[in-house]
C-alpha cells in the first residue's frame, strides 16, 4: 500500500512538473546556471561536477520554490524506476501512458533518455507506443536507449524494429546497438539488416554485424567479413534463439582473422 500510496503521489507531481510554465526568476535562474557551462548545464559533460558545489546545491534549492529543477526531476525518475516491478498492472498503465506523453513534450534528452528506461520496464501497446517514438528521436542516444528496450522485449515487433533501425537510422553508433540488440534477440527478419551492415563502409559497423553473426548462428569466422557475406548468401535464414560459436576469436576489431 505505500507503493500505491507513493504512486499517486508521483503521478500528480510528474504532471505538475511536465505542464507547468516557468515563470520569469526561474528562467533567470537557469540562464545563470546556463552561463558559465553552455555546453551542458543538465545534460553535458560538466553536470556531474557542477551538481556537487555547494552554490549550486544553494541556487537549486532556491529554484525549488518556483518549481522543481532539473535534480530533483532526475531523482523523481530514479525512485520511479526502483518502485515500477512492484506496481499493479493498471498503475503501471497510467506510468505508460504519462511516459509515453513524454517523448514529445519533454525538451531534455536526458530526461526522455530516462523516460525509456522506465517504458523498457512495462510491456504492452502503450509502452511500445512510447519505445516506437523514442526509437525516432532526434537525440542518439535516447535512440540507443530504445534499442536496449527493444533488446528486454525480444518479440518479433522488437525484431522487425531493431532490424528497421540498423538498416535506416542515420547513427552508425545507434545501428551498431541496434545490430548488438539483434544478437540477442536473433530471428529470421534480421538477415537483411546483417547483409547491408557487412557492405557498410564503416568498419565498426562491420565488425559488430559480425560479433552478432555470431552469436545468431554459432558459427565463427571472425573478422573474415566476406566469409560472413558467403555465409549469409548461401543460408536460407536465421535460428529463432541465438547460439554461441564454441571456437573464440579475439576482440580487436580486423578484417581479417
Amino acid at each position: 500500500m505505500i507503493v500505491a500510496g507513493w504512486c499517486q503521489q508521483s503521478r500528480t507531481r510528474f504532471l505538475n512538473i511536465c505542464r507547468q510554465r516557468t515563470n520569469a526568476k526561474k528562467a533567470l535562474a537557469v540562464i545563470a546556471c546556463a552561463l558559465p557551462f553552455s555546453a551542458g548545464c543538465m545534460d553535458g559533460p560538466f553536470y556531474q561536477l557542477n551538481s556537487a558545489m555547494p552554490w549550486t546545491q544553494r541556487a537549486w534549492q532556491e529554484d525549488e520554490k518556483y518549481g522543481a529543477t532539473y535534480t530533483t526531476r532526475i531523482a523523481e525518475f530514479d525512485r520511479l524506476k526502483s518502485q515500477i516491478a512492484y506496481m499493479e498492472p493498471e498503475e503501471k498503465e497510467k506510468w505508460a501512458n504519462m511516459l509515453t506523453e513524454m517523448m514529445d513534450t519533454e525538451t531534455s534528452p536526458e530526461l526522455r533518455r530516462r523516460s525509456v528506461e522506465c517504458l523498457a520496464m512495462i510491456t504492452g501497446p502503450i509502452a511500445d507506443e512510447g519505445l516506437t517514438k523514442a526509437s525516432e528521436d532526434k537525440v542518439d542516444k535516447v535512440r540507443i536507449t530504445a534499442c536496449k528496450a527493444w533488446q528486454a522485449r525480444k518479440t518479433d515487433a522488437a525484431k522487425k524494429m531493431l532490424t528497421q533501425i540498423a538498416v535506416s537510422d542515420q547513427s552508425p553508433s545507434v545501428r551498431i546497438a541496434a545490430l548488438e540488440a539483434l544478437g540477442e534477440t536473433a530471428g529470421g527478419v534480421a538477415k537483411e539488416a546483417f547483409e547491408m551492415a557487412l557492405e557498410d563502409d564503416d568498419p565498426a559497423i562491420q565488425y559488430q554485424a559480425a560479433r552478432s553473426l555470431k552469436q545468431i548462428t554459432g558459427e565463427d569466422f571472425g573478422g573474415d567479413i566476406e566469409a560472413w557475406q558467403n555465409f549469409l548468401a548461401n543460408s536460407p535464414g536465421f535460428p529463432e534463439e541465438p547460439k554461441v560459436a564454441d571456437q573464440s576469436w579475439f576482440s580487436i576489431p580486423t578484417l581479417t582473422r
